[in-house]
């Protein structure tokens, strides 16, 4: 028997959506590796806003929030490090970024959506366990690619109290990435989302803040799967997506100071909303006990 016309689409879509770099770091450059529960080794690197990076075993400044950032088809740990520098000092926040399967110093492989969601996973288990980061100092970013694996996260139980989500540039699924934008939005899509990262359907189990920036004249990208998610959330997490003049790999570059004062704003805005929720707490348990 061959293969089903849904794995042939699905391996499609990975061979199209993943496209790993060569790599640009090696294990010596301050790598942190994390297992995933199937075995696989993740490189993962932790910088802070004074540039310094974290080297395993030493301990930990877990003043600052966490930024945990998934990056695009085309970045490593490595490519993107002038992107985590700035996010670090931009946000005065530590920055911990990581490779899936195939890509830079984690294991060789084919990336598929599974193991993505798998080394999330264990970076987030990682940062909350030996790090002993709360999760509701964790951030999540994903940008691109990035944003699938990092709406699957959200939309867990186990990491349902983080501080809130920020999606660049963010894919509905698979299918409708790669649609013409007029047929993105069609219900005729609905059974093919599964075939590969549906974020759509993820992303209405999410219950903080998500903050979706894209640009208007993405073409790897088109808008409207951004306009999707947004209409996929719940009450809970709707945050008023930001929309700019910027294609798929230019925002930040071209709106510097729109971004940098956005995403301030939203972590402001997630900060009062767990601040809330826990005064809410400590009267519900002081009125227990009264």
């Amino acid at each position: 028997m061959g293969q089903s016309m849904s794995t042939v689409l699905d391996a499609g879509l990975q061979h199209i959506a993943f496209i790993p770099p060569q790599r640009s770091y090696n294990t010596q450059q301050n790598v942190t590796v994390i297992s995933t529960i199937a075995g696989d080794s993740i490189a993962a690197r932790i910088t802070s806003p004074l540039k310094r990076p974290y080297v395993q075993g030493a301990t930990y400044d877990a003043s600052r929030p966490l930024i945990l950032f998934s990056h695009g088809n085309a970045d490593d740990a490595g490519t993107c490090q002038g992107y985590i520098d700035w996010m670090a000092e931009t946000f005065n926040a530590n920055v911990l970024t990581y490779d899936y399967v195939g890509y830079g110093c984690s294991s060789a492989g084919r990336t598929t959506e599974k193991n993505m969601h798998e080394a999330i996973a264990a970076v987030f288990e990682y940062a909350t366990g030996e790090l002993g980061v709360p999760p509701s100092r964790v951030l999540l970013v994903g940008k691109s690619i990035g944003t699938a694996p990092t709406v699957y996260l959200a939309a867990q139980s186990f990491a349902s109290r983080v501080q809130g989500v920020v999606l660049f540039s963010p894919l509905a699924s698979g299918i409708r990435a790669f649609v013409p934008a007029m047929l993105a939005s069609r219900k005729l899509l609905n059974p093919l989302d599964d075939l590969f990262c549906p974020s759509n359907k993820y992303i209405a189990d999410i219950y903080v803040p998500v903050f979706i920036i894209h640009g208007y004249e993405d073409k790897i990208i088109d808008i409207m799967n951004s306009r999707i998610l947004a209409q996929s959330l719940s009450y809970e997490s709707r945050y008023k997506p930001l929309f700019v003049h910027a294609g798929h790999n230019d925002i930040e570059d071209t709106h510097p100071i729109t971004i940098r004062d956005a995403i301030l704003a939203f972590m402001q805005h997630c900060e009062k909303r767990i601040a809330q929720a826990q005064e809410r707490e400590e009267a519900l348990v002081n009125y227990e006990f009264e």
